[in-house]
């Protein structure tokens, strides 16, 4: 039996910004543009803080 992929977290932000750009996220999170852009490329991993203002920038329950 295959196992599915697990998605990677920068995978589920990109995902759930839903078409919007970085720039919509850095004014929600007031995380700088140079760090949410590495972030979601998936070159840096938000810390517990960053990771928690990413996930109130959403209407909406997000997974991550």
């Amino acid at each position: 039996m295959k196992k599915e992929k697990d998605t990677l977290l920068h995978e589920k932000i990109k995902t759930a910004l839903d078409g919007r750009k970085n720039k919509w996220l850095v004014e929600k999170t007031g995380i700088s543009d140079s760090q949410i852009s590495m972030i979601v490329t998936g070159r840096l991993i938000p810390t517990t803080t960053q990771l928690e203002k990413i996930r109130n920038a959403f209407p909406y329950q997000v997974n991550f």
